[in-house]
């Protein structure tokens, strides 16, 4: 199972670890509360182990989306 789609025009961002900066994680913006203007509630946290590929404009992951699902803090 995927993630859900998320619009082109959001950006991710990358855990790294601090001293060998390898990639732990890809951490996707949730669905917004009020057509993404209030905030977000979730996010989507994914580890590097669920990244199948990377290209040019597209991630493709293989995750359960309720495990990666997590709380804004």
């Amino acid at each position: 199972m995927s993630a859900p789609a998320v619009p082109s025009a959001v950006s991710a961002t990358w855990k790294l670890t601090p001293h060998t900066g390898c990639i732990l994680s890809l951490i996707l913006p949730g669905e917004g509360k009020l057509c993404w203007f209030l905030g977000r509630e979730y996010e989507y946290v994914i580890p590097w182990r669920c990244i199948v590929r990377i290209g040019a404009d597209i991630i493709l992951v293989e995750v359960d989306e309720e495990k990666v699902r997590q709380k804004c803090e």
